[in-house]
């Protein structure tokens, strides 16, 4: 390492200031150990910032990966693993967790007949009208197409049959489109007991939305959970 009227050296092969009055001394001027607590001063404050940066990109690139690029809400990866974590909470507590499936309707028309930019649109505003239409507490993504899952930890399914009326009527009402509303079918189920995985309770609110779309879509169907 050497120093000459410079406030500029190099550690380890990375330039690190000094502060910028060094240059007013030679080495000989300035205690050793200040010149030693200064490099050390230098050497955190360039790796502080560096570790920071390096944080704030992890964060940042790991909530790209939980999140719905289209919509900005949950994606597949994220509430499927919330799920799974509640899931293991509700057992533990025996505390009530409703589980929804959504769908939207004649979503394949809708593409056809106004393009699938107008589609991205309508995706986009029904995930805004349904995160703001649950609680708080309540969790909403997108796992794929037209199709939406809402999480209701402490909710019943009769709870949840309200919530999920709001939620349809919202929707139904918001003009989402001028040539007519959109609508939306919604299957519901409590957890069981024997509910061990996310894909069982999936598949029964995914049965109970088939029940919706076959009985006249636009409308919430429940599968009681005893």
């Amino acid at each position: 390492m050497h120093i000459k009227n410079s406030i500029i050296i190099m550690v380890c092969g990375i330039a690190i200031p000094l502060p910028s009055y060094a240059h007013k001394f030679s080495v000989p001027d300035i205690d050793l150990t200040i010149l030693v607590i200064l490099l050390l001063m230098a050497v955190v404050a360039y790796f502080s910032a560096s570790i920071v940066t390096l944080k704030r990109k992890i964060l940042y690139y790991k909530n790209m990966s939980l999140t719905d690029e289209l919509t900005n809400i949950m994606n597949r990866r994220a509430i499927i693993q919330k799920a799974k974590s509640d899931l293991s909470l509700v057992h533990r507590s025996k505390q009530p967790y409703s589980i929804a499936v959504c769908d939207l309707d004649h979503f394949k028309d809708i593409n056809d007949r106004y393009g699938h930019n107008i589609g991205d649109k309508i995706l986009k505003q029904t995930a805004h009208i349904l995160h703001n239409s649950i609680r708080e507490y309540d969790a909403v993504g997108r796992i794929g197409g037209e199709e939406f899952v809402i999480l209701m930890p402490n909710t019943t399914t009769n709870d949840a049959l309200i919530l999920l009326n709001r939620v349809k009527t919202n929707l139904a009402t918001a003009n989402i489109m001028k040539a007519g509303s959109v609508t939306i079918s919604i299957g519901v189920t409590e957890v069981l007991p024997t509910d061990m995985k996310f894909s069982s309770m999936y598949k029964r609110a995914d049965r109970a939305l088939y029940d919706a779309k076959k009985n006249g879509r636009n409308r919430v169907e429940v599968v009681k959970a005893f």
